[in-house]
């Protein structure tokens, strides 16, 4: 088995044959390289159907020629076939498009190998992978009114780096285990609408504690689905579980935060910065340096640029707008340390490890919301369109109930819900303290927000 280091090495040695080629050239060019070693274990159809083990490399080239892009994907280690994808990505950027805000990341100061690396982890067994798959089933079935229509894990080893002709080098290896179920509340007369969860960590020791927190949520709300009747129909507040806080308006927050969609005049905060566009109950913020949350730990984005903390809502107002290099070049700002993707992609804009929070630091705990919603909707699951520009959206509420001066009633369906996210973020009545953490990493609370629409069987 090979270190992290020798891994690390392999993706540097191989990425530096592939910018030889492009500094001969005189071309700006970049490597985004990954290196994974996963192994899986499947239960569908109430058995342990698939167990698979995969180890691959693959390597992410750009060339910028004259303001033109090139862009290829390879998963060969050969010297020689690294030296061809090169020139032949330098030969495609020759026949695109020109562009003057094609650009890669200049040299900086602070780079270096980051890890978030467990050996232990590094080391489980196909053997383990079973026991611990097989603690989630048993965990799902702690009660008999649950048909487990899927459930897997995976561990994950990752190692990345991003060389570039301008000299920059950043490495990055990661251990990671994830897994999730999914399945559907079941009597002899009833079925439920599907629902899922899981979780992920970096670390082994973690792992079991995980499993058994994730999987007792993930009954109760099938449990808790069982049983449905309709909801009222009226216009006022709903109360936004965590998964339908990230799923309705952590969505539109990314979109209209992002810079690229600010120069296409398609983001509705464009021109907005410092401004009020949300109540000032409200804070965004991300910190890809979390290791706690693996699955979007990143210290350094799909460019090269360091990743840190940003507040992109301080307190209702804009505070912040991600860049990759090409849109800070348009802009003539400097880029954020937000270009996403991976090697085979081109680099996009997003966030790593959102949270989503109550700006004034309360004590206000779940059940207070619920007492001062008193009767009306719990929203957890949505399903159904929203549109980040305009703001609408329109869908049906899943694995969600209705409560009754302040209790859990019953489980609601056949329940439409609609409303506009830009007014919804306005109207914010309260935010609880309790973040949860959900499925990607996201932190949430329970958020109460007024002017929605729902619509009862």
């Amino acid at each position: 088995m090979k270190t992290p280091k020798e891994t690390i090495d392999t993706l540097l040695k191989n990425s530096e044959i592939m910018l030889d080629g492009a500094r001969a050239a005189g071309v700006q060019s970049d490597i985004f390289a990954q290196h994974f070693i996963e192994s899986t274990v499947v239960y569908e159809g109430n058995d342990f159907s698939v167990s698979k083990s995969n180890t691959t490399s693959i390597y992410g080239i750009r060339a910028i020629v004259d303001g033109k892009l090139g862009f290829m994907t390879t998963n060969s280690s050969d010297s020689s076939v690294l030296r061809d994808v090169a020139a032949e990505t330098r030969q495609l950027a020759s026949l695109s498009v020109p562009s003057d805000h094609h650009q890669i990341a200049e040299k900086i100061k602070n780079t270096g190998y980051y890890e978030n690396f467990d050996p232990e982890l590094q080391a489980i067994s196909p053997a383990d992978l079973y026991h611990y798959l097989q603690l989630v089933v048993d965990e799902v079935f702690k009660v008999k009114n649950i048909a487990l229509d899927r459930a897997e894990i995976s561990c994950v080893q990752q190692f990345w780096t991003l060389s570039n002709s301008h000299g920059l080098s950043q490495r990055a290896s990661a251990t990671n285990c994830s897994w999730y179920a999914m399945g559907m509340g079941k009597t002899a007369t009833e079925v439920t609408s599907f629902d899922y969860d899981g979780g992920c960590v970096w670390d082994k020791a973690s792992l079991e504690r995980k499993i058994i927190e994730t999987m007792e949520r993930f009954r109760q709300s099938l449990s808790g689905s069982l049983s449905p009747r309709p909801a009222k129909a009226y216009n006022g507040a709903v109360l936004l579980h965590p998964v339908a806080v990230i799923d309705i308006l952590g969505q539109a927050i990314g979109f209209n935060a992002n810079g690229k969609n600010h120069l296409d005049g398609i983001s509705s905060w464009k021109n907005l910065m410092g401004e009020q566009v949300t109540s000032r109950w409200l804070s965004v913020r991300e910190n890809p340096l979390d290791k706690s949350r693996p699955e979007g730990w990143n210290p350094f984005d799909r460019e090269g640029i360091s990743t840190a903390n940003h507040e992109i809502i301080k307190d209702g107002r804009l505070n912040f707008v991600a860049h990759n290099c090409f849109s800070a070049h348009q802009s003539g700002t400097k880029p954020t340390g937000n270009a996403a993707g991976d090697a085979n992609s081109l680099p996009q804009i997003g966030f790593s490890n959102l949270i989503i929070e109550n700006a004034k630091e309360q004590e206000i705990s779940d059940w207070a919301l619920c007492q001062q919603l008193g009767t009306g909707l719990v929203l957890k699951r949505f399903s159904g369109n929203a549109d980040p520009i305009s703001g609408q959206f329109s869908g049906v509420a899943k694995n969600s109930w209705w409560l009754e001066n302040g209790e859990r009633n019953h489980a609601v369906d056949e329940t439409m819900v609609s409303g506009n996210v830009f007014e919804a973020l306005k109207h914010i009545q309260t935010i609880g303290a309790a973040l949860h953490t959900t499925i990607g990493g996201t932190q949430a609370p329970y958020i109460l927000i007024d002017g929605i629409s729902v619509t009862g069987g």
